[in-house]
């Protein structure tokens, strides 16, 4: 009888995926409930599930605002995540994010091409939109990168997932 390696395994592509299956399979069976080893019913008292860092609206800061600003003149939306922007320098930049999920702040390297406006990331209310501002202060191509978790209420249970939506600036 012939023994072969495991690297002529993997080149086997239905023993190959036999093989992630099994593995796949187990560390699920790992998943599943635990009985208590004290003696205990083996009944798993229920999670208290615990809402994201945030607020009943979702955005990162509460600061209400007096004056609505001035028109941005460059506006994007969650529909435009995965998109290009030409701005011009000077121009001002406004990010619109809805009410509906638990915002953060930015990410992404920005600060020496966008000067950020404050309040950053403030509840606009009338729009039920989460306000982000720019000033386009220099040349280059930036990206910004948000994200986006459920809004949980407490003792509810509560999605897991992330939305993440990115812009590329182009400002010249």
């Amino acid at each position: 009888m012939q023994h072969k390696s495991f690297s002529s395994v993997l080149r086997q592509p239905w023993l190959f995926s036999v093989v992630v299956l099994l593995l796949v399979s187990f560390a699920c069976a790992a998943c599943g409930t635990n009985p208590t080893s004290t003696g205990g019913s083996g009944v798993t008292p229920p999670v208290t599930p615990t809402a994201h860092p945030g607020t009943a609206n979702g955005c990162p800061n509460q600061t209400a605002i007096a004056t609505t600003p001035a028109k941005a003149g460059i506006v994007l939306l969650q529909s435009a995540n995965n998109t290009t922007v030409n701005v011009a320098k000077g121009s001002i930049v406004e990010v619109d994010l809805p009410f509906d999920h638990n915002w953060t702040n930015p990410t992404g390297n920005f600060q020496s091409n966008l000067t950020v406006q404050t309040p950053s990331g403030y509840a606009a209310q009338t729009q039920k939109m989460c306000v982000w501002r720019y000033l386009a202060s220099n040349p280059g191509n930036v990206q910004l990168s948000y994200t986006g978790q459920a809004l949980c209420k407490k003792n509810e249970a509560c999605p897991m997932y992330v939305v993440m939506v990115s812009f590329t600036l182009v400002i010249k």
